[in-house]
């Protein structure tokens, strides 16, 4: 939900639910020297446009209603800035309320992301941070549980994910965005992450918080300009040609799907079937996974003690903005 002036006013007076991957430093955004400038006013470097913010604010009344249609549930649309009785600083701007009696009290959030985002969510299950979001949120409005209603325009669907509440996990909310709020509240700034760090080259306090010791050289680089320049007429037309067959994969992709939903349709309650181009099978198949995100959360040593490191050179292409 969009926010008025009144209502981000307000946030600095407190932790949201977009804060909490903040307080705990989540990657790959999450930092807790950033929400301290938010939350004490300091002028930001960069005020960049966020597409993804963008996006969802404009999908958000067609994802409700997408919502209400898949789920058969009635949201009531609200404002409300809800305030936590125990912790005042700990504060909650919700999308919406169910209010049917078979999920009565249950609190909506809604999430548009990109393609690539919402099919790596069907697969991998939510982003930490959208778990640490809603427990805040059951924490605060004293919700029995929370719906993630996750709408991908692109591909015209979306996943309901139903998280219950988790009063051990939301204990460890409350405890880490005590100790935050109370260094915040004696003027007390968190540590620096450490330099060269990824987040720091996004962040909109990024030359603040580095000023005196970023040379003039660093400086250009976290200004996102840490890239060799080339002056290759050949190499530039090989990236022209990317592009275009960039823009021609997305759009083979766009048609594999519709063509995938229309096979899908013939097929109605068949599980498989034979026709002279070809045999087509369409059927559940059963996969088990591991919620690495709770162990994670919940044993943290145990986690480390079998995590690995693995990786292979990844080819990555910005294409530049067209001037309008």
């Amino acid at each position: 939900m969009a926010l008025t002036i009144e209502q981000k006013e307000a946030r600095r007076k407190g932790i949201g639910g977009s804060d909490v991957s903040d307080v705990f430093g989540l990657e790959p955004y999450g930092c807790k020297l950033k929400l301290f400038y938010d939350k004490t006013g300091v002028k930001k470097d960069f005020d960049e446009t966020n597409g993804n913010m963008e996006r969802g604010n404009v999908l958000e009344d067609i994802a409700v209603d997408f919502y209400e249609k898949k789920s058969g549930n009635i949201v009531e649309r609200t404002k409300e800035h809800f305030q936590s009785k125990l912790y005042p600083h700990m504060l909650a701007n919700v999308d919406g309320k169910v209010t049917l009696a078979e999920a009565l009290g249950c609190i909506l959030e809604v999430k548009c992301p990109s393609r690539d985002s919402f099919y790596r969510m069907k697969r991998e299950g939510i982003p930490n941070a959208y778990i640490l979001q809603g427990q805040h949120y059951m924490s605060v409005t004293d919700a029995p549980a929370m719906e993630y209603a996750i709408f991908c325009a692109d591909a015209w669907d979306m996943e309901i994910v139903r998280v219950e509440r988790d009063d051990e996990l939301i204990n460890k909310i409350i405890e880490a965005e005590n100790k935050w709020w109370d260094l915040r509240k004696m003027n007390v700034a968190p540590d620096r992450l450490a330099y060269g760090e990824s987040r720091c080259k996004t962040c909109d306090w990024r030359l603040h918080c580095w000023k005196n010791e970023w040379n003039e050289v660093d400086f250009e680089f976290i200004k996102n300009s840490d890239y060799e320049e080339l002056d290759d007429y050949d190499f530039n037309a090989v990236l022209l040609e990317h592009k275009d067959n960039l823009a021609l994969a997305k759009r083979a992709d766009a048609l594999v799907e519709k063509s995938k939903r229309t096979i899908m349709t013939h097929m109605g309650e068949k599980n498989k079937v034979q026709l002279p181009a070809g045999k087509v099978s369409f059927k559940w198949e059963k996969k088990t996974y591991y919620n690495t995100k709770k162990l994670w959360l919940e044993h943290p040593d145990l986690a480390t003690e079998y995590e690995y490191e693995s990786g292979n050179k990844s080819l990555r292409f910005y294409p530049t903005k067209e001037k309008k």
